[in-house]
C-alpha cells in the first residue's frame, strides 16, 4: 500500500511530500477499558462474550511476586491483547476515513476524494497501520504536517486519552527514508523505469 502511494504513474510523479512516522506512548498500557468495551458493543450482543472481554481486561497481573489488577490496558504479549489495540485503535482509521477506503469500498472511490481535495488545493493524509504502529502519508506542505501532527496528538487525547510520542513521531520526506514494521522505505528512482518508486528493504 505505501510503495503504491509512493510511486510515479503515467499521470505524473507521486505527490506525497512528508511521512508523519507516529508513536503513541505505551499503547497497550493505556488503552481505556470503557471505551473499548463501549466499541466492542456496537458490534457484539452476546453478552457471555462481552463479560468473558471484560474479564480479560481485568484480570490480575503477576509481577515481582505481586498481583496488581490494571484499571487501563491490555497486557502487552497476551492472547488477544493485539487484536483488542486493534479494535480500540480503530477510531484513528475513523478519523482519516475521507482519504482511505472504508469496509467494502473500492481504493478507487477514496482514490476519487483524495484527488478531489488535492485539486482545490488541500492537504491529504493517507493513514497505513498496524495495529499500533502507523504511518501517515502527507499531501501538502511541510506546514501541513506539523498541524496534523499536533491535531492527532489532541485527537488522542481527547478521543482515547493516549499520548502521542512527540520525540518518536517524526516528519520525514519519503526521499530520506523511513521505518515501518521492519523495513526501509525510500523514494527513489527505479533502475528499469527512471520513475520514482517505493522500495522496502529489510532493516538489519
Amino acid at each position: 500500500m505505501i510503495q503504491q502511494q509512493l510511486r510515479s504513474t503515467c499521470a505524473g510523479a507521486s505527490a506525497v511530500a512528508y511521512i508523519i512516522e507516529g508513536d503513541i506512548k505505551g499503547c497497550f498500557d493505556n488503552i481505556d477499558h470503557h471505551q473499548l468495551m463501549e466499541r466492542l458493543r456496537t458490534r457484539i450482543r452476546d453478552t457471555k462474550v462481552l463479560r468473558l472481554l471484560r474479564a480479560f481486561l481485568q484480570a490480575g497481573i503477576m509481577a515481582e511476586g505481586t498481583i496488581r489488577h490494571p484499571v487501563a490496558g491490555t497486557p502487552q504479549g497476551g492472547i488477544i491483547s493485539p487484536l483488542l489495540a486493534n479494535i480500540a485503535l480503530t477510531a484513528l482509521d475513523a478519523r482519516y476515513r475521507r482519504w482511505i477506503p472504508a469496509p467494502g469500498e473500492t481504493c478507487d472511490q477514496a482514490q476519487a476524494r483524495r484527488y478531489a481535495d488535492r485539486k482545490k488545493g488541500r492537504p491529504t493524509f493517507f493513514l497505513v497501520r498496524y495495529a499500533d504502529d502507523f504511518v501517515i502519508l502527507v499531501t501538502g506542505t511541510e506546514k501541513d504536517a506539523k498541524a496534523e501532527k499536533d491535531a492527532l496528538a489532541i485527537f488522542l487525547g481527547e478521543h482515547l486519552r493516549m499520548e502521542l510520542s512527540q520525540e518518536k513521531t517524526l516528519i520525514t520526506h519519503p526521499e530520506d527514508g523511513f521505518e515501518f514494521l521492519g523495513y526501509r522505505v525510500l523514494k527513489e528512482r527505479g533502475v528499469l523505469s527512471g520513475r520514482m518508486v517505493g522500495k522496502l528493504r529489510i532493516c538489519q
